[in-house]
């Protein structure tokens, strides 16, 4: 070999630094393999819990409490020929004519709005639409697509009348027949 190619392998050789042992191979975050399974086990837990805590809403169902549907509506002695407003406040108006009793509930048949009673004309007229219905309940004009309906009556043996809001009809001849109409001398 000669001395030039001694000498560059020589500055080779000494240009590859000595190999270093690598550093210790502990974590830089600080959390051992313990935390990590706690944090883990945690978070499994808190999911869970929710769960559960969904699962059991389950047993406990919301509960709407709404007033009775039936009540006493007074006397029937004291309804006089006409329609009574006393109970617009359940939604009900109450008509006697000289053929008999009856009621109608008062919710308009289009989107439920309630009608208002318009004596001057003898109708009842929905202020959200403009249908209009006539003192039986039938619908003469507007969009409403059905009469209004009329609730379940019976006399009491104390002589006051009973409303039953949860049985209607809006049919004819049905609700012309008792227990939609109540024939009263």
């Amino acid at each position: 070999m000669s001395e030039d190619q001694l000498k560059s392998s020589a500055s080779v050789a000494s240009a590859v630094s000595p190999v270093k042992p690598p550093p210790s191979a502990k974590p830089s975050s600080g959390m051992s393999r313990g935390q990590f399974l706690l944090a883990g086990y945690g978070a499994l837990a808190a999911f869970g819990a929710v769960i559960a805590g969904s699962v059991g809403r389950f047993f406990f169902p919301n509960v709407i409490y709404e007033p009775s549907a039936i009540f006493n509506a007074g006397s029937v002695k004291d309804f006089n020929s006409g329609v009574s407003l006393k109970w617009i406040n359940k939604q009900v108006w109450v008509v006697r004519t000289s053929k008999g009793l009856y009621a109608l509930i008062a919710i308009c048949r289009h989107l439920g709005c309630t009608p208002n009673w318009f004596q001057d004309q003898q109708l009842f007229k929905c202020p959200c639409h403009g249908s209009v219905y006539n003192l039986q309940g039938t619908i003469i004009a507007g969009p409403a697509p059905r009469n209004l309906w009329r609730p379940h009556l019976e006399i009491a043996t104390t002589g006051d009348l009973i409303i039953d809001k949860s049985i209607v009809q809006d049919s004819s001849p049905m609700r012309d027949e008792p227990p939609f109409f109540l024939p009263i001398s």
